[in-house]
């Protein structure tokens, strides 16, 4: 998010005019280029892949099972998930380009 955006935002967040029944949710994979102001004003959670191997490799197998041809040798969804750090997006696009190769 730009310096602007952020600024801009924050006049939303600090104003006296406050949007009835609204919460401002912001997603991102890094806030190293936040502001510290913009921070400050917000709750920062942070998640972790830590024990989503079983049920993300879970998944994978369903997604294998549904989209997959019959003749198509499943992979191995607890490596494909662990080559990936644990990002089940990353998978899944790995999944999809062995679902479908070029």
């Amino acid at each position: 998010m730009s310096e602007a955006a952020q600024m801009e935002l924050l006049s939303y967040l600090d104003g006296t005019e406050t949007i009835p029944d609204t919460v401002w949710v912001f997603t991102c994979t890094d806030t190293e280029r936040l502001s510290e102001a913009f921070l400050s004003r917000n709750k920062v959670l942070s998640f972790t892949t830590y024990g989503i191997q079983s049920d993300a490799a879970a998944l994978l197998e369903n997604v294998w099972t549904k989209e997959a041809q019959a003749d198509q040798p499943a992979p191995n969804f607890a490596r494909l998930i662990k080559e990936v750090n644990g990002n089940v997006r990353a998978s899944l696009m790995q999944l999809e380009m062995r679902l479908y190769p070029a």
